[in-house]
């Protein structure tokens, strides 16, 4: 009899708990959700003729725009409909490769304007236009270390900068932006703040990783082009898409979705989007690494319940048969990266230079070539940078990589009609990796 009361008290104070537990858990990720507060304009969906701009104010108000070609005479001005917090305007019939000014404005008051206040229209394919990205891999841990890359790379890149246009054409990420659990306020601290100045002349694509997965934000924040407004076929949703920026294509898949598997929608959909290509560069980006042995291992099946083993076995594939230049992928926090390689989908043991090292390496490793989109098993260039706000240890001793460093740092990648560049910038401002793609083919010559 005693056993059976003490059974029935457990019982009724593990219900009593755990309804606490979920009870409190609920509420947490609603509370995360929410963040009341400015946050400074961020640009989003470049198009031929047309840029978002979005903001958010700390009360509920009507926004306004304007735009023009001279900060002094903003002569186009779009109002909000309704109140809101959180602020939203596409602005269409730009000209491509124009430079305009814009001031975002409610309630009487201007509360961002001024010269800096900028964007740079994409130019036409056809005029053979220079693309810039910078790459962000994990960088939502705040602080010194994120601040020391983003300054290495922002300085470099105005020592390289190119005549009228900005220090990049896009700011790519590839997951993880906002650490510990994606929340609004860690967004806000830890990814709008410290990039502020450079979101409000450059567009942002980010990239969706685990750690942006754990709050229902990422999306709510962001917008993608899901009807292929952006080019690529329509995804039909936010979770996966395409977009051409001059001569570049650049895909976005998420990892982290149940449909990283054989017949899904994702798949489906890759497959169409590469047969369809008309451009002269693919970039894959993608958050789990098919390839790594820095602080994340591409042979663990146990790690991201095998996400990073599925992203080898199902999409390296079809990546490589569809011609994909190059891969990005974060998770691993540091920089990995291979040459060009094919054919290979198991585990690092059954890696073999002799078999799976494609194309021909010339001074130093850093010129490849060819790497011609007629012949796409001459081969693709898988790069792990994981490390623009945070590096962890690990062996970087994959069989596949040619260079990998325990560092921070980010991507600069510089796309012109026959060359594709990357360079590694650490944040001590050291180039610890350059190397070049070279193509003499064009898509729309064969």
């Amino acid at each position: 009899m005693n056993k059976i009361k003490f059974l029935k008290r457990f019982l009724v104070t593990f219900l009593v708990l755990a309804s606490l537990y979920g009870g409190g858990r609920i509420y947490v990720l609603f509370v995360d959700r929410i963040y009341h507060g400015m946050r400074a304009p961020y640009l989003q969906l470049a198009g031929p003729q047309s840029m978002m701009v979005r903001w958010q104010t700390d009360e509920e108000v009507q926004g306004r725009i304007r735009v023009g070609l001279d900060p002094s005479k903003l002569d186009r001005t779009m109002d909000e409909p309704t109140a809101q917090e959180e602020h939203r305007f596409t602005l269409d019939q730009l000209q491509p490769g124009q430079k305009y000014f814009y001031s975002v404005e409610c309630c009487h008051k201007k509360l961002y304007r001024g010269e800096t206040y900028w964007f740079v229209m994409p130019g036409m394919a056809e005029q053979g236009v220079k693309t810039r990205l910078w790459v962000l891999g994990d960088p939502g841990k705040g602080g010194k270390d994120q601040q020391a890359v983003r300054n290495a790379a922002t300085d470099w890149m105005r020592e390289n900068q190119r005549p009228e246009k900005p220090l990049a054409d896009l700011i790519v990420t590839l997951g993880d932006n906002a650490y510990r659990s994606g929340a609004n306020e860690q967004f806000q601290n830890n990814f709008f703040a410290p990039y502020q100045d450079l979101f409000k002349n450059i567009p942002i694509l980010p990239g969706y990783g685990n750690h942006d997965s754990r709050r229902a934000v990422f999306f709510k924040l962001f917008d993608f082009p899901e009807n292929g407004e952006l080019g690529g076929p329509p995804s039909k949703t936010e979770s996966w898409y395409s977009i051409n920026y001059n001569d570049l294509h650049l895909i976005s898949l998420n990892t982290m979705s149940r449909e990283l598997r054989h017949g899904s929608t994702m798949i489906q959909w890759l497959e169409k989007d590469l047969a369809a290509n008309d451009r002269q560069w693919i970039i894959a980006t993608l958050h789990h690494p098919p390839y790594t042995d820095g602080s994340h291992s591409s042979d663990d099946k146990s790690d991201s319940n095998g996400r990073l083993i599925k992203t080898r076995e199902i999409l390296v594939p079809i990546l490589e048969k569809g011609g994909v230049d190059l891969v990005l992928a974060g998770h691993s926090h540091g920089y990995e990266r291979t040459s060009l390689i094919n054919g290979h989908y198991g585990p690092s043991s059954t890696y073999s230079a002799d078999k799976h090292l494609k194309g021909k390496v010339e001074t130093g490793g850093v010129l490849f070539k060819p790497a011609l989109i007629s012949a796409p098993n001459s081969g693709t260039v898988y790069v792990v940078a994981g490390s623009s706000s945070k590096v962890d240890g690990g062996a970087y001793n994959h069989p596949a990589m040619s260079v990998s460093h325990k560092a921070m740092g980010s991507l600069v990648i510089d796309v012109s009609r026959e060359q594709l560049g990357v360079t590694f910038i650490s944040d001590q401002s050291q180039i610890l990796d350059a190397f070049t793609i070279e193509k003499t083919v064009r898509v729309a010559d064969q």
